[in-house]
């Protein structure tokens, strides 16, 4: 019994790292790309919008 249950937090550490490593780039690549999108808009509207995606990431 105890190495079933060994076996499953195995595999779902296994899977929690996994998802990390995909999510995370991901996650870098959009925020580099609204940061991008954002410097191109006029300087009022980026500073509504930077506040915003500080106030999510916190």
């Amino acid at each position: 019994m105890a190495l079933v249950t060994l076996l499953t937090l195995v595999t779902l550490s296994t899977l929690v790292t996994l998802l990390t490593l995909v999510t995370l780039p991901t996650l870098v690549t959009l925020l580099t790309l609204v940061t991008l999108s954002g410097a191109e808009m006029s300087p009022r509207t980026k500073d509504d919008v930077l506040p915003s995606l500080r106030l999510r990431s916190a």
